[in-house]
């Protein structure tokens, strides 16, 4: 009996062994990308928010949980949405 859990453990050990690889380089990089001092997000092909690092939290003001799967416009409230372009100086000054 112990010779199939043998068998078991040696052929998943490829698979666990690139599970832990792949999660030791998803930790590095989140690493480096929460020590950044800029603001860092990553977004996909439908402009959903899948990564904010804390400067980008601070930033938009807003928790990275309430950004995080959505999109870019749609994580902006609408009273806050337009509230640079007040501050922006005019396009021919």
């Amino acid at each position: 009996m112990s010779t199939s859990t043998d068998e078991q453990k040696r052929r998943t050990a490829p698979v666990r062994l690139r599970r832990s690889k792949r999660r030791a380089a998803e930790e590095s990089a989140n690493a480096i990308l929460e020590s950044m001092s800029d603001g860092f997000v990553a977004i996909d092909r439908e402009w959903r928010y899948t990564y904010v690092n804390r400067v980008a939290e601070q930033m938009a003001r807003l928790p990275r949980e309430e950004m995080l799967g959505r999109t870019v416009v749609g994580s902006v409230p609408k009273n806050r949405r337009y509230a640079n372009r007040a501050r922006a100086p005019p396009r021919d000054a």
